[in-house]
């Protein structure tokens, strides 16, 4: 597949159509790209699909916000019959075992509440205008009223926090680049697999080597033996000093045997340190 170069946001916009040629570096000055920003993508897909920490949230579907609205309405329209219908959505669209429990509970509740409240309906005695009276018929109202106005305060109250968690918003572009992490992911471990099996062939065509031309992608590798800071900088996202530091520890090892070596003797914080072993390599 065809890859093409996507530059992060926080780096100099390219002319179009241009590609970096073969062993060039980004400016230092430019500053990492974002943290798991992938620098080639399969052609055809669009940048903006892939900014860092998933897509930007776009505004809330229409559709699915009415049939909200429809569903928290439906304890009125039906008279409460329907007042199982909200909190049943709401432990659909929200599989959380705890919560999926509470409220089909709470719709098998509020069902009962209202099928005992027309069952009372139907045991009272006529008035002289022919509709129900007495003490039955008293109940059974308040039973109606609180089983309707129970469930409709769920159905909106669950709206409003689904759309606060975004539930509601369009997903568009969330596949494209979770496919497209999981390849680069993927081609990583590929290498990987070559680099323990074959580490001859793997050298051979340079793996983890970002510097030297390759027709390939494994996955944004870096071979931890041959990277310099900059390149620990620009594409692994670690600071000026924390690349330095590296740098010295392989020069008085001489290299590095095990990625491990890195990370037990390099002063790395955490979050580089995550960064860095999702991409090292030892060649």
């Amino acid at each position: 597949m065809n890859q093409v170069f996507n530059p992060p946001p926080n780096w100099p916009k390219p002319a179009p159509g241009w590609s970096p040629p073969p062993g060039w570096q980004p400016d230092p000055a430019w500053g990492p790209p974002p943290a798991g920003w992938p620098l080639w993508i399969p052609a055809g897909v669009r940048p903006q699909t892939l900014t860092v920490g998933g897509p930007v949230p776009g505004p809330a579907d229409p559709g699915n916000v009415g049939l909200g609205v429809l569903v928290a309405l439906l304890p009125i329209f039906t008279c409460s019959l329907a007042s199982f219908a909200p909190p049943l959505r709401a432990a659909i669209r929200r599989p959380e075992p705890r919560f999926r429990a509470a409220m089909l509970i709470t719709a098998a509740v509020l069902e009962a509440v209202a099928l005992t409240g027309f069952a009372l309906i139907g045991t009272a005695p006529d008035g002289p205008d022919g509709s129900p009276e007495g003490p039955a018929s008293d109940i059974a109202v308040v039973l109606v009223l609180v089983a309707m106005v129970t469930s409709v305060a769920i159905g909106f109250v669950y709206l409003r926090d689904s759309r606060a968690r975004g539930e509601h918003r369009p997903r568009t572009g969330v596949s494209t680049a979770v496919a497209v992490e999981l390849a680069r992911r993927e081609r990583r471990e590929e290498y990987r697999r070559l680099a323990l099996e074959d580490p001859g062939l793997a050298r051979g065509i340079h793996v983890g080597r970002p510097d030297l031309p390759r027709d390939y992608d494994d996955g944004g590798l870096l071979d931890l033996n041959h990277v310099d800071a900059a390149q620990l900088v620009s594409l692994a996202g670690l600071t000026a000093a924390e690349a330095a530091g590296v740098v010295a520890v392989r020069e008085q090892l001489g290299a590095f045997t095990t990625a491990e070596e890195v990370f037990a003797y390099a002063d790395l914080g955490s979050g580089a340190a995550a960064r860095l072993r999702d991409l090292a390599v030892v060649l």
